[in-house]
């Protein structure tokens, strides 16, 4: 004889969620294929924090005659001066900028090292200048400052950048992100597991990092010989006011200020994952309360606190499984925000 909780109870109950399977589940859940679908065809650009910003397809980012380098783009960014977006791609030994009403993109930068892949920009207000400046990194070379439309790139010098390894070369990172009045870079060569932020409000200053005061600048040191063996960082990004998400090849760490609020520390380093990581750097997508990123075995979440139980890529097992899987090359693999979706985007044998 059931019990009265057992005779009275409905049966399982349908609990709506969100659902970040981009529209590809193989599977479960059928019905979400034509729920996650595009309506019309789009394209983006990465307006901050590596989450892109969509428009119509039909309309276009740049004029239809926009010419440049004649050479494919290796990297692009999007970055605003007086309310206007200007593309900048790297091509060819350049740095090439354009306003969206522009026709013609102009050459703001040479000497652009030819293996970066990677471009990553960051806007702050320098007092040095005077003015809002686009920082930019692409892992090859020292960070460029750009004032925006008519000025050429200025390339920072020891006197306004943290130095590498050698101790008597400016660092070359391929992460930089603007946060808590302060510039912050990662993805340095020469110390992998770094982490530099300047002094705040003072973009071009370092004086004080995960090191005595007083002492010669050196940056935040993240899960370096701490027997997690997390390889390299592969991304940074924040994830409340007051914190930042550290991502490595395999492990997770968060920083987190604990001084008042505009000092310059000092920063706590907590241990979020041991164990999973994200791969590819520009697979890293920030939501309104979450992160989500490539593992090596699939796409998770990341709150802050903890990682999702399982890939909530979960439904796509043949992109993820076994020898035939999809994603063969998991370091290139670029994420997408759209709305309350997330889609990955990859190269296969057949193209993306």
């Amino acid at each position: 004889m059931g019990t009265p909780v057992a005779s009275t109870n409905p049966g399982n109950m349908d609990i709506a969620y969100l659902d970040l399977g981009g529209g590809r589940n193989t599977r479960k859940d059928p019905h979400a294929i034509k729920r996650n679908q595009l309506a019309v065809s789009i394209n983006g650009w990465i307006p901050a924090a590596n989450s892109f910003g969509k428009r119509p397809g039909n309309s276009a980012l740049l004029a239809a005659t926009a010419t440049g380098s004649a050479a494919p783009g290796s990297g692009l960014v999007v970055v605003r001066f007086n309310d206007v977006s200007n593309v900048i791609v790297q091509s060819a030994g350049h740095l090439y900028a354009a306003q969206v009403t522009d026709a013609a993109f102009t050459s703001i930068a040479t000497g652009v090292n030819s293996s970066a892949k990677l471009l990553n920009a960051a806007q702050i207000y320098d007092p040095a200048q005077t003015a809002t400046c686009a920082f930019i990194v692409n892992g090859h070379d020292a960070p460029r400052i750009w004032e925006g439309p008519g000025n050429s790139c200025v390339s920072l010098t020891s006197a306004s950048a943290p130095l590498n390894h050698s101790g008597s070369a400016v660092i070359t990172p391929a992460y930089v992100m603007s946060f808590f009045n302060s510039i912050w870079y990662s993805g340095e060569p020469t110390e992998p597991t770094a982490v530099y932020i300047s002094d705040p409000t003072a973009p071009e200053s370092f004086t004080y990092g995960g090191n005595l005061p007083g002492a010669a600048y050196l940056g935040y040191f993240i899960g370096f010989n701490d027997g997690v063996a997390g390889g390299n960082i592969t991304g940074i990004m924040p994830i409340s006011a007051s914190s930042v998400m550290i991502y490595k090849e395999s492990a997770i760490y968060r920083m987190d200020h604990i001084g008042y609020y505009g000092d310059i520390g000092p920063w706590d380093v907590n241990l979020v994952s041991a164990t999973v990581g994200c791969v590819s750097p520009k697979s890293l997508v920030n939501f309104d309360t979450f992160h989500v990123f490539l593992g090596q075995d699939g796409v998770y979440t990341c709150d802050g606190q903890n990682i999702s139980q399982r890939p909530i890529s979960d439904n796509n097992p043949d992109l993820f499984e076994g020898y035939t899987a999809a994603i063969l090359d998991r370091t290139t693999a670029v994420g997408v925000r759209y709305g309350g979706s997330r889609y990955l985007l990859f190269y296969d044998n057949g193209g993306l």
